[in-house]
């Protein structure tokens, strides 16, 4: 189990990051990196792309990673990892992606890339286009339980 949160807002790191500094969670905080750029607030939290600045509706609503070419979302991932330090996985905006998104993502050098479908990762899982385990605002211990195992 891997433990993440998306767009790295403050109230994360003011509420969570001090209680996976605790207990010693390695959490992925995924990053805009147009929005914010800080330090981790802790060793446990590794910063991960959310991309640079394509967390914005592109011309049909969608997001930009399904508005955008290859070469676009690629150089997008570049100014991110700049700023990171690291190309590892991104998580979609929105959980939008496609083939020209999957494509985009490679061709940046990135490993992996996270959607916001329901599912869990396993042998053979493409790994473009991986499943998570959505944590909202007010599930509580039983609930979570039931969902991971």
């Amino acid at each position: 189990m891997i433990v993440t949160d998306d767009d790295a807002d403050q109230t994360w790191f003011d509420l969570a990051a001090p209680v996976v500094e605790k207990y010693k969670v390695m959490t992925t905080s995924f990053m805009i990196t147009a929005w914010r750029q800080d330090a981790a607030p802790n060793p446990y939290v590794l910063r991960r792309s959310h991309t640079h600045d394509m967390h914005r509706a592109g011309d049909n609503g969608q997001g930009r990673m399904v508005n955008s070419s290859a070469d676009e979302i690629a150089a997008d991932l570049e100014m991110s990892a700049s700023v990171l330090g690291v190309k590892e996985v991104v998580a979609y905006p929105f959980g939008h992606y496609n083939d020209v998104t999957k494509h985009g993502v490679a061709q940046a050098g990135y490993e992996m890339g996270r959607t916001i479908e329901p599912g869990y990762v396993s042998i053979g899982s493409d790994k473009l286009a991986l499943p998570v385990q959505r944590v909202n605002y007010g599930m509580g211990l039983d609930a979570l339980v039931g969902m991971i195992g």
